[in-house]
């Protein structure tokens, strides 16, 4: 973090953060541009590869935990280094080594936005941490439907309220969403809406708290990854970076408090690995890979379509979970679990409908800027590249 912001105020002095001036070198320029969303891309797509990435990776990461393999501490560390530097050979294979350099060090070319992609990573840091305390303390279905329900509702909001007008969205898509909310309720049938004991004050304010949390951070995403008249955005590639650092100084810092506890410290806090076997090394590559595809995606996602339309489109990662954990974990399922699904998946169709064009009326002015002469010279578009 230091590196990149430190990098942006020398660039800043020199006159160079506002915007991509003439005077710097076409390679450079290529490099800053490198792996920036496409004008125009599908963003149903991004989101709908994102969601199932991490119903993949959350299925793993269940067997996982079952086999006492790894604790979820120990599992977040791990992952954060390895996304991390998969992340940097990714965009090294993609755009090149100096590319992958910039994305390493974390250098942008606005302090501004490595702040707000380090609060970013703050708010998802400390909704996940939320959400996986109040798994021990209420039903994982109820855990699940509140922190979804306010993630999505508060997306919504604050987008519609913080960003500007053209988030709003169709009504259409606005019972679109409603509709997946009735979904994700009957899928997860959380035991307060089902006759049976309500779930505990705590763990009920923790897992909306971490919806909330969750909420921001899909805010951010979409502050930082649209592209505007303003300044290109900040990459997926260079999102996730800043993701994966301060997730693994997070889950390291919880690791040594642990320690330094001693036997009073909780499971999930405590460093364990057991490697014994090649099933579960290559059980948690396959989990690392997966997160990387599942943030890079999702990021895209948001970069393409405004904030509550892809929050909506985020609870198909139920539908994907519920799938796998009936066929491939052979859970248990019945008629209103079925029908939820069902419910999902027509209230996010609903939801893809145009409603507000927030994400091509913000490119169409970067495409139309970007295509004006500097120095007498074209600067076309078409550097973008489509991520996935």
């Amino acid at each position: 973090v230091a590196l990149g912001l430190g990098g942006c105020r020398r660039r800043a002095a020199a006159g160079t953060c506002a915007e991509l001036r003439p005077d710097l070198d076409a390679a450079r320029r290529e490099d800053v541009v490198a792996w920036h969303m496409p004008e125009k891309g599908n963003g149903l797509l991004h989101m709908l590869t994102a969601t199932f990435s991490a119903a993949c990776m959350n299925t793993i990461a269940k067997q996982l935990y079952a086999d006492s393999a790894v604790s979820q501490m120990t599992l977040f560390t791990i992952r954060g280094v390895a996304v991390f530097l998969l992340n940097g050979l990714l965009v090294a294979a993609h755009s090149g080594c100096t590319a992958s350099q910039r994305v390493l060090t974390l250098q942008v070319d606005d302090a501004s936005k490595a702040r707000k992609a380090v609060w970013r990573g703050f708010a998802s840091t400390a909704g996940v941490t939320m959400i996986h305390l109040s798994f021990q303390m209420i039903n994982l279905s109820d855990a699940i439907a509140l922190s979804m329900a306010s993630e999505v509702i508060t997306t919504m909001a604050v987008a519609r309220t913080c960003i500007s007008g053209s988030e709003r969205l169709s009504k259409r898509a606005l019972a679109g969403g409603a509709l997946a909310l009735l979904g994700m309720v009957l899928l997860t049938q959380p035991a307060a809406v089902f006759g049976r004991a309500p779930p505990s004050v705590a763990g009920s304010l923790l897992a909306v708290g971490g919806g909330l949390s969750l909420g921001g951070f899909n805010v951010w995403s979409r502050l930082l990854g649209r592209a505007t008249p303003h300044g290109a955005p900040l990459s997926p590639a260079t999102l996730t970076a800043y993701l994966m650092l301060v997730f693994t100084l997070a889950a390291a810092a919880v690791q040594c408090a642990a320690a330094a506890v001693g036997p009073a410290a909780p499971g999930w806090a405590v460093f364990t690995l057991q490697m014994g076997g090649v099933h579960t090394a290559t059980m948690v590559a396959l989990y690392c890979t997966l997160v990387l595809v599942f943030q890079l995606g999702l990021a895209a996602a948001y970069g393409l379509m405004p904030a509550g339309r892809a929050a909506v489109l985020s609870l198909t990662e139920l539908g994907f979970t519920w799938l796998l954990g009936t066929v491939a974990l052979q859970e248990r399922t019945d008629w209103a679990s079925g029908l939820g699904l069902l419910a999902i998946l027509v209230g996010s169709a609903l939801s893809t409908d145009g409603g507000c064009s927030s994400g091509s009326v913000d490119t169409d002015s970067l495409t139309h800027e970007s295509d004006e002469t500097v120095n007498g010279q074209k600067r076309g578009s078409n550097a973008s590249t489509a991520l996935l």
